[in-house]
């Protein structure tokens, strides 16, 4: 069976078999295509590709100005490289960071001007937490941001 022959709707979030595609089948399919990849030497990961080493760098400066080992939650952060995008409040697309969640996770320090250096991020969410000093300058610099939330900390400017 080819994996077009099975229409992988579902309802009421049970697979529905059309075309003789039952969900054993599609397991065979997702192992196949597994198999297949790993034969060819291709990773098939749910991590996004490499960002680059600038992005790393202000998600790195992010962490040391704002107490990153007393966050509530830090996972993954200063892994190795290439795991940034699993970085506890990291969402990436395209191989770059677009976004930053880390609300009321004990951030306390200043926001760094490295953070300019994530040209693709369109969403900063920090609020809840103990960030103080001014905002950085370089914040507006990002040209690709639509959402920018601070609320419930201790900056100026």
């Amino acid at each position: 069976m080819l994996l077009a022959d099975c229409n992988l709707c579902s309802l009421g979030g049970r697979r529905l078999p059309r075309f003789g595609c039952t969900p054993r089948s599609i397991l065979t399919i997702s192992l196949a295509v597994a198999f297949t990849a790993a034969c060819l030497g291709v990773a098939v990961s749910s991590a996004e590709a490499q960002i680059p080493a600038t992005e790393r760098d202000a998600l790195i400066a992010l962490y040391n100005s704002t107490n990153g080992a007393g966050w509530t939650d830090s996972t993954g952060w200063l892994g190795a490289v290439g795991t940034e995008c699993t970085w506890h409040g990291i969402t990436c697309s395209g191989g770059h960071v677009t976004r930053i969640s880390l609300i009321g996770n004990q951030l306390s320090g200043s926001l760094p001007s490295e953070i300019g250096y994530l040209t693709n991020l369109d969403s900063l969410v920090l609020n809840g937490n103990n960030i103080t000093d001014s905002i950085p300058a370089a914040l507006g610099s990002l040209l690709s941001v639509t959402e920018i939330s601070l609320a419930y900390n201790a900056l100026s400017g």
